[in-house]
């Protein structure tokens, strides 16, 4: 099992982080190792989408449902031959303008080639998202705060 949890301090309200979180057209520009997105059905506050997830070495196709809690938190649940797990993003408001972002991944790796033991590749996959999401956590800090 991965686990990975990051925060961080945004000098914007969350209802402007928000935004940014369901801009899906810069969904991209903060998780850049996720691609070839196809949205099979939107109801609500439901979506459901193929994606491509991983660095471009490893990369590999998964089902995604997506849930959201209006400008409270976003639930990515995904499924692939090899990986299954979620991402959760929480906008938590704060005072004087400021709102504070949570990411949490929680992923089950399964039938990864390789000899690379079980927890050896679970470091190295827990190191590679958190660098993913600190990168991303960065991005959506510099747009939401006016500098995106």
């Amino acid at each position: 099992m991965v686990l990975v949890a990051k925060r961080r301090e945004i000098r914007a309200a969350a209802e402007r982080v928000w935004e940014e979180l369901v801009d899906w057209e810069n969904e991209l520009t903060y998780w850049p190792n996720v691609s070839g997105v196809k949205v099979l059905r939107s109801e609500g506050t439901k979506i459901e989408r193929e994606a491509t997830v991983g660095p471009a070495s490893f990369a590999r196709k998964t089902r995604q449902t997506i849930v959201l809690e209006p400008k409270k938190s976003i639930l990515l649940s995904f499924a692939g031959d090899e990986v299954v797990g979620t991402r959760g993003i929480t906008v938590v408001p704060l005072a004087h303008g400021r709102s504070e972002l949570e990411v949490t991944w929680e992923l089950e790796l399964s039938r990864i080639p390789g000899l690379v033991p079980n927890l050896v590749r679970n470091q190295m996959v827990s190191g590679q998202i958190s660098k993913a999401t600190d990168a991303a956590l960065e991005k959506i800090a510099e747009a939401a705060e006016g500098g995106g």
